[in-house]
């Protein structure tokens, strides 16, 4: 068994324990027939006008099959909302940026934590268990050594879950 083959057997391992630990935690296993997409701007499920791109993050409880095919970014989004609406000052500017820009963002408070209903602080540990996940399973990806022909790069992609070829031109545009 050669080095990279045994840190994949390890890495393999620490996967499949964080994966039983998120399992007992609230994350139930869920077969592809059972997908739900993701929730939309546009479903406003409140009585009240909630503001915000996700507002059903603040409205409703949050089901699993409705974040699973969510990407990272809004998964990180979708989190921060919630915090956004309650009027938190980011820290990170890139959220700041963000939410600085969306007419209903009014920032005046460093810790929003006591504005927080039931719903919200479940659907954010909800969400930030997606969102550990993903870093996760990133954190398992390794680059091999691109392939040159002519002017194309192939580039072998390899995960515990994922397995595929990048396939990349150099021409340019």
């Amino acid at each position: 068994m050669t080095r990279k083959e045994k840190e994949l057997e390890e890495r393999e391992a620490q996967l499949k324990q964080q994966e039983d630990q998120l399992n007992q935690g609230g994350i139930p296993p869920t077969s592809t027939d059972e997908y739900t997409p993701p929730p939309s701007g546009n479903r406003n499920t409140g009585a009240r006008n909630i503001p915000g791109d996700y507002p059903e993050a603040s409205t409703v409880l949050l089901q699993p099959n409705e974040l699973r095919m969510t990407s990272k970014e809004v998964l990180l989004l979708m989190r921060n909302e919630i915090f956004a609406r309650h009027g938190y000052i980011f820290k990170r500017d890139d959220l700041y940026n963000h939410f600085i820009t969306k007419p209903w963002y009014n920032p005046r408070l460093k810790d929003v934590s006591h504005l927080l209903s039931p719903i919200e602080k479940a659907n954010i540990k909800l969400i930030k268990q997606f969102e550990d996940l993903w870093l996760s399973l990133y954190s398992t990806i390794e680059f091999y050594s691109p392939i040159q022909l002519s002017n194309e790069i192939i580039f072998l992609v390899h995960s515990i879950d994922i397995c595929f070829l990048c396939y990349h031109t150099g021409a340019s545009s």
